[in-house]
């Protein structure tokens, strides 16, 4: 069985991109990355939302397509 990490931060979100929360936006900005991973639920809502904003403030994005779910079959493959 997998355990959580005992440091681990857990987020809450209730908008649709991550680049919605202005506090992950400033600590992604200060790791001074420029490629980021996405995985996540909802691939095409906030996987999509989400890397399309990361896009659109000059990131690289790599999905992690194995990491991620969608809502149905033919909305998933759409993403």
């Amino acid at each position: 069985m997998l355990e959580p990490l005992v440091d681990a931060v857990v987020q809450h979100r209730t908008f649709t991109s991550a680049f919605g929360d202005a506090e992950l936006v400033a600590g992604i900005a200060a790791s001074r990355r420029k490629v980021l991973v996405l995985a996540g639920v909802a691939s095409e809502i906030v996987v999509l939302r989400t890397a399309l904003d990361a896009l659109a403030a000059g990131y690289d994005m790599q999905i992690a397509i194995d990491a991620c779910g969608g809502l149905s079959d033919r909305t998933e493959a759409a993403a």
